[in-house]
């Protein structure tokens, strides 16, 4: 039971780590970047606003000078009870560009915002408009790095999630659960990559629309009674075959959200359970899985350490009061005792081996898993190179750690090699067949991806190592490498064509492909042998199966 629990959440927590991963290198983030937009149309800026008094003056100072010339600015009164009205009027006489209404009464069926913002819409002139919440502060670039960047993706909706800043103690501690849920769980750049709508997510503080899409999707009066319009807004979009893309706010967009307990959590449980969209039994499993694996080993570190406390307090015997001598030596004794008991319990070169076999074991597992869940698959397929670079640095660690120059010299050799044996083949299709690379594995480099290289002097590394398991014997280790790396090969081609790492002309590799590379792998395994190159671990070998397992395995999924 044990050994189910740790890889269940060995699976889950490798997961999380693959997403946040994967968020830190490729999240989209609007930032100051000049994209010579080619059209400059007029733009309407839209705050809804309701009791923002201390909010709104300076959310307007801030639109009000973006670099972007041809803006209109307008404002909802939403029937405030504070100044937030007279504050805008008064900024409004200096303003040409500003706009000010007061809202009208809330109709049966609709939710207050949606309301607002519909009303906003109807005032709009703008070929782009641009719903922005009155405690966001734009940076003087984002309006034009956000047009930019619709029109660099041909985008029909941006949306950002603005960078929090904090304040209070509530602010410091709940805050940040929303962007930790967000970066956690979902890969961000796949909601614009995937049409899937699984992959959605939208903050309503800051939403780009082309009105031509928001207007075709029933803008806000399609979602007038939903409490995440947010997010209904971004599914509709998706569902409707528009592209849109979620980025991060960046150095661009920042806001403060809550500085009280009370705000925070009227907020957050008014939109959590919506915002997930999904059954009460799906999220009573979600809620149960966080408690799982986040709350209940923070407690269970106490009570363990409780326990052992009482019980090396109990189980220690007393030193006798009239034996002063054989009291310390006793003591002197027992602390060199558990001494070493504590050395003996640390982890062994032995064990170290084996949590990297279970690394790797587990990384694949998990990309199995992702693989067998539909909306997952392009995320697996994104993620891809740095699973390659992750996994194959695992394998290099303990050869760079134990200075073993001869094997780091031949695994350079190794590398450039295939990779420009790959160039030439790409370049001439005459050694393997026509083929091409795709982008998925990194931006190719003389037609090939660097990362080609790196995955081949692993492969090739591992053949190696397994075939010196084998035999020992010089003819006969050449031999095995030579037919392990076109096996290995055989397995991950249908694989990685299905999933487009790269196109065979064909169709399907011909039978040359595999020939030469039998003949790579032996050229490659005679130099590892003349060489002297050695390695203590089989941890090269473990890597090359349980990749093919991996490969065999996908065989029968993709």
């Amino acid at each position: 039971m044990e050994t189910i629990i740790v890889v269940v959440m060995s699976i889950f927590l490798g997961f999380i780590t693959m997403v946040v991963l994967f968020n830190f290198l490729a999240a989209p983030v609007i930032k100051k970047v000049d994209y010579h937009l080619r059209r400059k149309p007029l733009v309407s800026i839209l705050i809804p606003a309701r009791n923002e008094e201390a909010n709104i003056g300076g959310c307007l100072a801030h639109v009000l000078s973006q670099s972007y010339p041809h803006t209109e600015v307008i404002v909802l009164d939403d029937q405030s009870e504070d100044r937030t009205y007279q504050v805008v009027a008064e900024m409004k006489k200096r303003h040409s560009n500003l706009k000010l209404f007061r809202g009208k009464d809330l109709p049966r069926g609709w939710n207050g915002k949606n309301w607002a913002c519909h009303q906003l819409s109807q005032k709009a002139e703008g070929e782009i408009i641009i719903f922005v919440d009155a405690d966001c502060t734009l940076a003087p670039w984002t309006i034009e790095t956000a047009l930019g960047m619709m029109e660099r993706y041909g985008l029909d909706l941006l949306s950002s999630f603005p960078t929090q800043k904090l304040k209070g103690v509530a602010g410091f501690l709940l805050v940040p659960v929303m962007d930790w849920l967000l970066l956690s769980f979902l890969p961000l750049r796949m909601v614009y990559l995937s049409s899937h709508k699984s992959f959605v997510a939208a903050n309503g503080q800051f939403m780009v629309f082309i009105r031509k899409q928001y207007d075709a999707i029933g803008g806000h009066r399609a979602v007038a009674d939903q409490v995440v319009e947010d997010m209904e807004l971004a599914r509709t979009i998706k569902i409707r075959g528009f592209r849109m893309m979620t980025a991060l706010g960046g150095p661009s967009i920042s806001c403060t959200m809550y500085t009280s307990f009370s705000d925070a959590i009227r907020g957050f449980s008014k939109n959590f359970y919506p915002g997930f969209n999904t059954t009460p039994f799906r999220f009573s499993c979600i809620i149960a899985m966080f408690t799982l694996f986040y709350l209940v080993p923070f407690f269970l570190v106490f009570i363990y350490a409780g326990y052992r406390s009482a019980k090396s307090h109990y189980q220690r015997p007393p030193a006798s009061p009239s034996d002063g001598l054989h009291g310390r030596c006793g003591d002197q004794f027992d602390a060199r005792g558990r001494g070493e008991e504590d050395r003996m319990e640390r982890p062994t070169g032995i064990i170290r081996r084996l949590n990297f076999f279970r690394g790797l074991a587990i990384i694949y597992a998990v990309g199995l898993a992702g693989h067998l869940i539909p909306p997952l698959r392009p995320l697996m397929v994104a993620i891809t190179p740095y699973v390659l670079l992750i996994t194959g640095g695992i394998v290099l660690l303990p050869v760079i750690s134990s200075r073993n120059w001869r094997t780091l010299a031949w695994l350079l050799l190794a590398g450039l090699a295939t990779f420009f044996i790959e160039v030439a083949g790409v370049a001439t299709g005459k050694i393997f067949g026509n083929y091409a690379y795709t982008d998925i594995l990194g931006a190719p480099l003389f037609g090939v991806p660097p990362l080609i290289g790196f995955n081949w002097m692993l492969v090739l590394f591992g053949s190696i190592n397994l075939a010196q398991i084998i035999s020992q014997r010089t003819p006969l280790t050449i031999a095995i490498a030579t037919i392990c790396a076109p096996l290995f090969d055989y397995a991950m081609e249908p694989v990685a064509v299905s999933l487009h790492y790269w196109q065979w002309h064909t169709g399907t590799p011909p039978l040359q492909n595999y020939i030469v590379w039998g003949v790579i792998s032996g050229i490659l395994c005679s130099i590892y042998l003349l060489l002297r190159c050695s390695t203590q671990r089989t941890l090269p070998a473990f890597y090359l199966g349980v990749q093919f397992l991996y490969f065999a395995i996908l065989n029968f999924i993709v």
